[in-house]
């Protein structure tokens, strides 16, 4: 992913949103919008230009998979995060990349390259 590339940040904790929008930021990325509940999610991803997205596998207990399915479709690259293993991500995703919390930023730069 380029640098300055507008990425989506779906994160249901606000201070692990506020993180990984500065290390994205520190990264030289633009965050135009950050969602926290399933549903602003699926509404930014219909509505919004984004370049790449980081989803957080779970949102107040609901799965992100719906905004993951909307991505696909569009053809926009993402990374899930969680603090779980790769056994909460959905089979048909399981290729995708994952980052771990807590955010560390050598592999957030990593994932992204990666998009």
């Amino acid at each position: 992913m380029n640098k300055g590339a507008k990425i989506l940040v779906v994160e249901d904790e606000g201070l692990l949103a506020m993180m990984v929008q500065e290390m994205l930021e520190e990264l030289g990325y633009e965050v135009p919008s950050v969602a926290s509940t399933l549903s602003e999610g699926v509404s930014l991803v219909a509505t919004g230009t984004f370049d790449a997205a980081i989803l957080d596998i779970s949102l107040h207990g609901e799965k992100s998979f719906p905004i993951a399915e909307l991505l696909v479709e569009m053809g926009i690259p993402f990374a899930f995060s969680s603090g779980f293993s790769l056994e909460d991500v959905e089979p048909d995703y399981a290729a995708r990349p994952l980052l771990r919390k807590p955010y560390q930023l050598a592999e957030l730069e990593r994932i992204l390259a990666a998009l």
